[in-house]
């Protein structure tokens, strides 16, 4: 799953704050069934793939979305996009950004590699 993000980080401001090394599984509780890889010291989630449940008439060759996951991504979307143009987002100085008046709402989710063009 792709989820678009904006950042602002700053010319040499870290990503993230270095962790404490695993030693073992005990250490991992971040999430569940993680193993500590004593080669890396890293804790390691096991790989998984889920696939949603549901009908998908809007893409029916994209197993991965159904159209109520795409519906929610569709209002997540638009409440954060909605947010931002009402300038009730805050930049990490604590200001807020500026209104965007001509923000366009997203009426459709579909990633155009999932789209036949035939």
């Amino acid at each position: 799953m792709t989820v678009p993000t904006c950042s602002e980080l700053k010319n040499g401001q870290l990503i993230y704050a270095a962790g404490t090394p695993c030693k073992s599984d005990q250490d991992c509780t971040t999430y569940p069934r993680s193993t500590c890889n004593a080669t890396e010291t890293l804790c390691q989630v096991p790989s998984f793939e889920t696939v949603p449940e549901g009908k998908s008439d809007q893409c029916s060759g994209n197993t991965g979305m159904t159209d109520s996951l795409r519906a929610l991504f569709l209002k997540m979307h638009n409440y954060r996009r909605s947010n931002m143009a009402l300038g009730k987002v805050k930049k990490e100085n604590g200001r807020f950004f500026k209104n965007a008046a001509d923000m366009e709402k997203m009426v459709r989710l579909v990633p155009t590699n999932f789209v036949d063009h035939s």
